[in-house]
């Protein structure tokens, strides 16, 4: 009867043993494969929101001439946001099984960060016309606010 006693025992503790192994395992996968690039991107994210306020009402302005006066500022501006597009689009394949992350709310949906990085690459490229409609650009930061889940300013 004692052997049976030490063997439940002992199965016992090799079952707590090895789920804890397990959970080990299952916890040393996410936190190599799956933290940190969720984390990384929602960095990437926060930055968007930040610069979608920011850049929110930078135009062109023209001297008496007509020519642009602050083209270094625009220059700057447009690579900042261009960049934050191709961020948005790279870093996100960087994330295994993006679309089921997407789905706990750790990270945008992933057509979300398709409307969030077409419309910051078209506002890039808009970013000098002078008689462009102020409403036109008005939409696509609507969209991208929409998109990120803010409310737009």
């Amino acid at each position: 009867m004692s052997y049976l006693i030490d063997f439940i025992i002992s199965t016992y503790h090799f079952l707590i043993q090895s789920w804890g192994l397990t959970f080990a395992l299952i916890g040393f996968i996410l936190q190599k494969f799956f933290v940190p690039q969720i984390l990384e991107y929602r960095e990437i994210i926060k930055r968007a929101r930040y610069d979608l306020i920011y850049y929110a009402n930078i135009f062109p302005i023209k001297d008496k001439t007509g020519t642009i006066v602050n083209t270094n500022e625009l220059d700057d501006i447009r690579k900042k946001l261009r960049d934050m597009a191709s961020k948005i689009k790279a870093y996100r394949n960087n994330i295994p099984c993006y679309k089921a992350i997407a789905y706990t709310g750790l990270v945008p949906k992933f057509d979300n960060t398709e409307i969030i990085a077409t419309n910051f690459m078209i506002w890039s490229n808009d970013i000098y016309e002078i008689d462009s409609k102020i409403s036109a650009r008005q939409e696509l930061r609507k969209k991208i606010a929409d998109a990120l889940g803010m409310k737009y300013y």
